[in-house]
């Protein structure tokens, strides 16, 4: 009986870790800009987190999936892939909720790299506002505050841009970046 117990538990911790090695390759795959093989590790290892049932890791792997396609250029299939993200967690969770808040940012992200900046602009906003409401994710309002900036410097609203690049920096100091 033991035997069994651990051979299960072997077997679970092995496809976790080799979820977890699969994005850690794909962060390196990242930082070295090969946008082809992070897609391929983050996929496997949304496979993985898929197959184990851990939605939360396999939703949160999809939004890492979908900056990444932010970053290779193929912006229409990054806003296609957050969009998914918003809408079945918002049937799994309820409105505004964490991973909906980074889906929001990914999608912002890539309609400020396409120029269009009013719409950048207004999924950063609604970012912000579901980022906001938990003192646990308001780590994660800085990098929107530098986009938004980015967005309104963009645009040539000067004075919109310098409060949110304000905003960054005041979140920085109090997470101690």
């Amino acid at each position: 009986m033991r035997l069994i117990i651990g051979l299960c538990v072997c077997v679970f911790v092995s496809a976790f870790g080799q979820a977890e090695q699969w994005v850690s390759r794909a962060e390196r795959a990242s930082a070295k800009g090969k946008y082809d093989s992070v897609e391929l590790y983050y996929r496997k290892a949304t496979d993985i987190y898929l197959a184990k049932d851990d939605f939360n890791n396999f939703w949160l792997t999809t939004v890492f999936r979908a900056k990444n396609l932010v970053d290779w250029g193929n912006y229409p299939a990054a806003i296609q892939m957050a969009s998914v993200v918003i809408e079945d967690r918002e049937s799994r969770d309820g409105a505004r909720n964490y991973f909906q808040g980074l889906a929001y940012e990914v999608i912002g992200n890539a309609e400020l790299k396409r120029g269009n900046y009013s719409a950048a602009i207004d999924n950063f906003f609604d970012a912000e506002l579901i980022l906001m409401k938990n003192t646990a994710w308001k780590g994660s309002l800085s990098s929107v505050y530098i986009s938004t900036g980015n967005a309104y410097r963009d645009k040539g609203s000067y004075s919109q841009a310098i409060d949110y690049f304000n905003r960054a920096r005041i979140e920085n100091q109090r997470n101690g970046d």
